[in-house]
């Protein structure tokens, strides 16, 4: 094989090793199947990511996150938006809103739920559930 081909092609493997995910790293599982027709009271995707991101901000400020495997992961007391990566925000109209927010934090996978009350009831945003990914 020719020098410039042999080069040639260490360029093309580094490049592809280069690009590749590293083992290490956590990204978002794939998201959940989508019907191609809606259902009333359904759990629908909301592409909003902004929305997704201050729904956990406000979770950890009300030190609504008593899920214990997201406290531990976090490397200090305050909420660092630079390390949330969002991946999924879904929503469910209920006598309220349910929210289903899954995303990458401190390098793990976590789902949270909330619920957001309607407004004429005054009543804060809820934590329903958390939980940490088994692949995480």
């Amino acid at each position: 094989m020719p020098r410039g081909a042999l080069a040639a092609v260490l360029v093309v493997v580094l490049l592809v090793l280069a690009l590749a995910p590293s083992a290490n790293a956590q990204q978002c599982p794939p998201p959940a199947m989508q019907s191609g027709s809606r259902v009333a009271g359904g759990w629908h995707v909301n592409p909003d990511t902004t929305k997704a991101t201050e729904l956990v901000q406000a979770a950890w400020d009300s030190a609504l996150t008593s899920c214990a495997e997201l406290s531990s992961s976090a490397s200090s007391g305050t909420f660092d938006s630079s390390q949330l990566q969002i991946c999924e925000l879904r929503q469910q109209v209920v006598a309220g809103m349910n929210y289903q927010v899954t995303f990458v934090y401190g390098g793990s996978t976590y789902t949270m739920t909330l619920f957001q009350p309607l407004p004429h009831t005054n009543q804060p945003l809820q934590l329903t559930s958390c939980s940490a990914d088994a692949t995480s």
